[in-house]
């Protein structure tokens, strides 16, 4: 069975409150991130601003996706809470343009 996990990268309310190109700026590397790290695995993501729930197949590659994921926020002084269980994210990723990687992000940029 798959398993599904869900992320949020911690500080944003923090990042809007300072300036509007601080939160942009994490969430592009928030999002940038996930998509290359995503792009090493066979990972479907659906990632919406600075959340995101991840499904792979075998635990293992989850706990490695998580480590790398985690090694590339940290230099941009990023980070993140996750939690990981059984699951699928089923027909969550539909009509995308990049359905063939399985991965859809959706970034609000504005803090407001």
């Amino acid at each position: 069975m798959p398993y599904v996990a869900f992320l949020d990268m911690v500080g944003s309310k923090s990042a809007a409150s300072i300036s509007k190109k601080k939160y942009q700026k994490s969430i592009y590397e928030f999002n940038n991130i996930l998509n290359d790290v995503g792009s090493q695995y066979d990972a479907s993501i659906y990632a919406y601003s600075d959340n995101a729930y991840i499904e792979l197949n075998d635990l293992e590659d989850m706990l490695s996706f998580f480590q790398i994921f985690r090694q590339q926020l940290l230099l941009k002084h990023r980070y993140f809470s996750a939690a990981i269980d059984h699951g699928k994210l089923d027909n969550v990723i539909t009509n995308n343009s990049d359905i063939e990687h399985k991965r859809i992000s959706m970034m609000f940029t504005d803090p407001k």
